[in-house]
């Protein structure tokens, strides 16, 4: 074989070798890198009732609404209340939630949100103590993000496991791993439910954050196949 040809074959067999290596880097990389089957952005919910049953008699807001801190939700007339309030049983200034002139009990919003649910509409009779409506608090928002993922995959998670979330905005967080609470398990792969919270200065969108789906990325493989042949050698 001349010189040429040695040359022709070294030169071949470093592409091969390169094409390789970059092929297997490839894999290596993608094989630590879940993505998520259903995440949304989420937070926090509150409820909204009172600890006197009446009549509601106003409803200013409804399923979805988005709403500012002290917004007025809504009005009960409550004969209970004004039974208690000329029996002197019940100080004014004591009570929880403002009172209107004409003796209505007026329920705002302790904190900004969104309007999730609502159990009792206008003209209806709440009862004391019963949830009349959700918010959900547009404070300190988080993902809620789905995977399914082999028992090895599984075990790849610590403390250091880290997760990509796109965010509607185009802008895109990096989040450690909050809490993890497993929905299914089997012999063959796990369920499991990813609640992470993202630390990170996120600007509250009434028509985009809160219940808007996201796409997540989980980084599992910390240290790859190609960093133990580097160790390793």
């Amino acid at each position: 074989m001349n010189k040429a040809a040695v040359k022709s074959l070294i030169k071949g067999l470093i592409i091969l070798a390169l094409i390789s290596a970059t092929t297997f880097i490839f894999l290596d990389a993608r094989s630590g890198v879940k993505v998520s089957q259903n995440s949304k952005i989420s937070a926090e919910e509150y409820v909204v009732g009172s600890d006197y049953s009446g009549l509601i008699t106003k409803q200013l807001v409804k399923k979805g609404d988005f709403i500012e801190k002290d917004r007025e939700l809504l009005y009960i007339k409550s004969s209970k209340l004004l039974e208690d309030i000329n029996a002197k049983r019940v100080n004014k200034k004591d009570l929880l939630y403002p009172i209107s002139g004409d003796q209505q009990i007026i329920i705002k919003a302790s904190q900004s949100g969104k309007v999730s649910e609502i159990n009792y509409a206008e003209g209806s009779f709440v009862p004391a103590n019963n949830d009349i409506m959700k918010i959900t608090a547009a404070q300190d928002p988080f993902v809620i993000a789905e995977y399914q993922l082999s028992k090895n995959d599984f075990e790849l998670l610590n403390e250091q496991t880290k997760m990509q979330v796109e965010l509607p905005n185009g802008s895109v967080v990096t989040s450690p791993i909050d809490t993890i609470s497993i929905q299914q398990a089997s012999d063959l792969q796990i369920n499991s439910k990813f609640n992470v919270t993202i630390k990170s200065d996120i600007e509250p969108d009434n028509n985009l954050l809160i219940g808007s789906p996201v796409t997540t990325r989980l980084f599992l493989n910390q240290d790859t196949q190609l960093q133990k042949m580097v160790n390793f050698f």
